[in-house]
C-alpha cells in the first residue's frame, strides 16, 4: 500500500477531522497536529468536522462515527483497574485514524498524535522551547500504519517538589512534557503524609471524640493522628470512607497516611503493637504491626459494600516493613513504598550494595502479597548541591524489575532542575509507557538530535559518568543534611576526561541549535567542576578561595538561567536556611571558617594535619587502655580529615560502613607567639552521636550531640603548650546504621586565636 501524503512542497494534502459533537481532548489534539506540522512544514492543514465536505485524505482524530463505519474500535472505558489507557494509530485506505482511550483521566488521543509526531522526528527532550526538536520538512507522508499501544504501568507521574524553584510556567510545561511524552499527574487519592485527618477531621470529633486521637509523647492527645488502636477509631474511619465512595462512582481509591517522619500513638494498647521490632533503617521502632492491623481492619469493613475500590496507604518512614503479626491482608489495599533511608546510586540488588539488597528483598515481600504497589522514589536521589545525578545506568534494570514484580506505576518525587537530571526523566517516561524501550538507542538518538555533530562527544561524556556513578562504593541516600563526597564520584581523572569530551564537542558543533546545546551542557560542567573546587580548597584550609569558588558555582547557574531558569536554578529561600549541604548553606560554613582562620574572629594559628592516625574500637578497649596517649594501641591506620571513615576502605563488600566507637589522634606544633592568648580548635565538621575530645593526655570536651553539618569550637586556652609539640586525640561513637554509617572528622581542625 502507498503512503499518505499529508504535505507535498508545503501544499496541504490531508485534512485533519474531528466528531461533530467532537470532546475537548480531541479538539486539543487536533490543533496540536496541526500546529506540529505547520512548524515543520510551514503548512497549516485545515480542522474540520466529520459532516463537512472533504476532499483528499483525511485524518481522523477521536472517536466519531466516521471512525466507527471504517470498522476501526479505539480503546475507551475506565474500570477500578485503571488499566484501560492507550491509543491506537491506524491507516485505512487513504485515510489515518489517531484515537484513543479519553474516558475519565486517560489522555490516549494527545499521546497517539504526540506518539506520530515522533515518528515524523520531533522531540520533547525537557520541558519548554529549549528542549524541543521540530525537524524542518516541505514534504510529510507516512507509510501505512497499524499501530496499539498501551503502557507497562497504569501510574507515570513525576512531580516537582519544591526543594528547586517551581513557577506557573514550570508547571505548565511540565503538564505539556507529559503529554508529548505519554506521562500522567495522577488523578486518584493518594496517601500523601498527614492525609490519616481526612478519615476523623479534628474540627468535627476532636472536641467529642477526643478517644480516637493519637496520645503524644507528652501524654496529651494529637489532631494530627489517630490512635490506632480504638474501635471508635476503626468506625469513623470506615464511614468517612463509605461515604465518600457512595458520593463518587468514579472514586476509585481513598488514600491516607499518618504525618511526617515517624508518628507513633503512645497508649498502651498502640505499643503493644510494635512487638518490639526495630526498623534497621531507623533505628527506631517499627509502626508496621500497629498500622496495617488498622488499615486492615478498615478495609475489611469498606470492603463488605465496595469490593472493587481500593484503600491506599504508604510504607514510609517507620511503615516501610510488611507488619509480621497481621494475618489476611484485606484484599483491597494498596501500597505506596517509599524507601527513604536506602541508597540512590546504585540499582536495587546490586552486590556491593546492602541498602538496594534490602530495598529488593523488601519490595518482594510486598509485591509478592498480591497487593497494588506503587513506587514512590527520589529523582535526583542525592542531596540539593545541583551536582549531576545521572541514574540511566539504574532506570535500564529496575523499570524491568518492577514490571517484572507486578508493579502499578510510579509517583517519583522529581526536582525542577533538569541538567541535574539530564535525560533521567526522559528515559522514565520512556520505559513507563515501554519497559522495553532499548535505553542506549533511546540516548543515541537524544545525543543525534540535540547535538548533530558533536553526538558522539556527549554520548561518550553522559555514559562515562553514568559507568562512575554505578562502579562507585559511595552510597548516599535523599537526605538534604549529609555531605555527600562528590570528589570521590567525579574524580580528578573522571572530570578530566569528561571536559576532553566536551572540548571535543564544543568544535564539532556547527550550527545552531546544536552549539546552545553544547554550551548549555559545557556550563553545566563548569558549575560541577566549580563546585568540586570549592570542595578541594575547603579540604586545604583555604576557606577564602572556597568561597571565591562558591561565586563561581553561583555564575554559573545564573548563565544557565539566561537560556532557561529551569535546566541548573537556584536554591529556594527556604532550601537556603534549611540545608547545610545547599551552596548557601556551604558558603555559610565557609565564612564561619574564614572568620575564625584570618577573619573578622581571628588569627589562625595551626592548621591541623589533613591526616590523622585512626584506629576503630568495636569492643571498648581505647579508654581502658588510654588510646589517647601517645604510643598506646599500636598499630594506628592513616585517615584523611576530610571524608568520612566509611569512604575510606571502613566498609565491608556490601557496604555496611563501621559502626561504633572509634579513635583519632595527631600531633601538631604551638608557636611560642600564643603563648598567653585565648586559644579554641574549630572543627569544621564531625559526624557523630557521641564524641569526646582529648588535649595532651586531659579530657577537655564531650558532646552527647549528634552533629553532622555544623562546625564548632572547643575553648582550649590552658590546655596548649605554645613552642612545644602537642597531643590530640578524639574519641567517637557513630550513628547507627541508619544514616550508612558515616562517621568521623570529614573538614579540617585548627587552632585559632580569637
Amino acid at each position: 500500500m502507498a503512503g499518505l501524503v499529508i504535505v507535498n512542497k508545503s501544499n496541504p494534502r490531508a485534512t485533519i477531522v474531528v466528531a461533530s459533537q467532537a470532546t475537548s481532548q480531541a479538539k486539543e489534539a487536533a490543533e496540536i497536529l496541526q500546529f506540529y506540522l505547520e512548524q515543520m512544514s510551514g503548512c497549516k492543514l485545515p480542522i474540520c468536522t466529520e459532516n463537512e465536505t472533504i476532499s483528499g485524505s483525511r485524518i481522523l482524530i477521536g472517536h466519531s462515527e466516521t471512525v466507527k463505519k471504517l470498522g476501526v474500535i479505539p480503546p475507551s472505558g475506565i474500570t477500578t483497574q485503571m488499566n484501560e489507557d492507550g491509543f491506537l494509530i491506524k491507516t485505512v485506505g487513504n485515510d489515518l485514524v489517531i484515537a484513543g482511550n479519553e474516558d475519565w483521566h486517560y489522555r490516549g488521543t494527545v499521546f497517539g498524535v504526540y506518539d506520530l509526531l515522533e515518528r515524523l522526528g520531533c522531540r520533547w527532550f525537557f520541558p519548554g522551547s529549549y528542549g524541543e526538536v521540530v525537524p524542518k520538512m516541505d514534504t510529510i507522508a507516512i507509510s501505512p500504519l497499524d499501530i496499539k499501544q498501551g503502557p507497562s504501568f497504569r501510574m507515570r507521574n513525576i512531580w516537582y517538589s519544591g526543594w528547586m524553584p517551581v513557577s506557573n510556567e514550570d508547571g505548565a510545561a511540565l503538564r505539556k512534557w507529559y503529554d508529548c511524552n505519554k506521562a500522567q499527574s495522577l488523578h486518584i487519592s493518594l496517601p500523601g503524609d498527614g492525609s490519616i485527618i481526612r478519615l476523623a477531621p479534628p474540627e468535627q470529633y476532636f472536641e467529642e471524640h477526643r478517644a480516637i486521637y493519637a496520645i503524644d509523647e507528652n501524654g496529651e492527645r494529637s489532631r494530627e493522628m489517630l490512635c490506632l488502636s480504638e474501635p471508635e477509631s476503626i468506625r469513623i474511619a470506615v464511614k468517612t470512607i463509605t461515604d465518600a465512595f457512595r458520593s463518587d462512582p468514579t472514586m476509585f481509591t481513598f488514600g491516607f497516611a499518618p504525618p511526617d517522619g515517624r508518628p507513633m500513638c503512645h497508649c498502651e494498647r498502640c505499643q503493644e503493637r510494635l512487638h518490639g521490632i526495630t526498623a534497621k533503617h531507623l533505628s527506631s521502632p517499627s509502626l508496621s504491626d500497629t498500622w496495617f492491623h488498622f488499615v486492615n481492619e478498615v478495609a475489611k469493613a469498606v470492603e463488605k459494600e465496595f469490593p472493587d475500590r481500593w484503600l491506599m496507604t504508604n510504607g514510609y518512614a517507620n511503615r516501610v516493613y510488611l507488619p509480621e503479626g497481621v494475618a489476611d491482608f484485606s484484599s483491597n489495599i494498596g501500597v505506596q513504598l517509599a524507601m527513604l533511608q536506602s541508597c540512590t546510586l546504585h540499582r536495587i540488588g546490586h552486590p556491593r550494595c546492602w541498602q538496594r539488597q534490602d530495598y529488593d528483598a523488601i519490595l518482594k515481600r510486598w509485591t509478592d502479597s498480591n497487593h497494588p504497589v506503587i513506587i514512590y522514589d527520589y529523582d535526583p536521589g542525592v542531596g540539593v548541591e545541583n551536582l549531576p545525578f545521572p541514574a540511566l545506568h539504574n532506570l535500564k534494570h529496575d523499570m524491568r524489575l518492577f514490571k517484572q514484580r507486578g508493579i502499578w506505576g510510579f509517583w517519583t518525587e522529581g526536582q525542577n532542575t533538569w541538567m541535574r537530571t539530564h535525560l533521567n526523566y526522559y528515559i522514565r517516561a520512556k520505559l513507563m509507557w515501554n519497559v522495553d524501550e532499548d535505553v542506549d538507542a533511546l540516548v543515541r538518538d537524544y545525543c543525534e538530535k540535540f547535538y548533530g555533530a558533536a553526538s558522539d562527544s556527549i554520548e561518550r561524556y553522559i555514559w562515562s559518568m553514568e559507568e562512575a556513578f554505578e562502579k562507585t562504593d559511595v552510597h548516599a541516600y535523599w537526605r538534604g543534611s549529609d555531605e555527600i563526597p562528590w570528589r570521590l564520584i567525579f574524580t580528578d581523572k573522571l572530570v578530566e576526561k569528561l571536559q576532553g569530551y566536551l572540548n571535543q564537542a564544543a568544535q564539532l558543533a556547527d550550527t545552531e541549535p546544536y552549539c546552545l546545546h553544547v554550551r548549555m551542557l559545557q556550563t553545566a560542567h563548569e558549575h560541577m567542576v566549580a563546585f568540586l573546587k570549592m570542595k578541594a580548597a575547603a579540604d586545604e584550609g583555604s576557606y577564602r578561595s572556597a568561597l571565591s569558588w562558591a561565586d563561581k558555582v553561583k555564575a554559573a547557574r545564573d548563565r544557565a538561567a539566561e537560556i532557561d531558569a529551569a535546566l541548573l536554578p537556584n536554591t529556594p529561600d527556604w532550601v537556603a536556611r534549611s540545608c547545610a549541604t545547599s551552596l548557601e548553606g556551604q558558603q555559610e560554613i565557609y565564612q564561619y571558617l574564614a572568620n575564625r582562620a584570618g577573619g573578622e574572629l581571628g588569627q589562625l594559628a595551626v592548621m591541623l594535619p589533613e591526616v590523622w592516625e585512626f584506629k576503630t574500637d568495636p569492643f571498648d578497649d581505647g579508654l581502658i587502655r588510654q588510646w589517647y596517649l601517645p604510643n598506646r594501641g599500636e598499630p594506628w591506620a592513616k585517615i584523611k580529615t576530610t571524608f568520612y571513615w566509611e569512604n575510606q576502605g571502613y566498609q565491608d563488600k556490601v557496604g555496611h560502613g563501621y559502626v561504633g566507637l572509634a579513635w583519632y589522634k595527631t600531633e601538631f606544633y604551638a608557636p611560642k607567639s600564643v603563648e598567653n592568648r585565648p586559644l579554641k580548635l574549630t572543627f569544621g565538621g564531625v559526624y557523630h552521636r557521641e564524641i569526646w575530645i582529648w588535649m595532651n593526655g586531659l579530657l577537655i570536651f564531650h558532646s552527647g550531640n549528634e552533629s553532622s553539618q555544623r562546625p564548632f569550637d572547643v575553648k582550649v586556652t590552658g590546655h596548649i603548650h605554645p613552642g612545644q609539640t602537642n597531643h590530640i586525640a578524639l574519641r567517637i561513637r557513630s550513628q547507627e546504621m541508619s544514616n550508612r554509617a558515616q562517621g568521623g572528622i570529614y573538614r579540617r581542625v585548627f587552632l585559632f586565636t580569637p
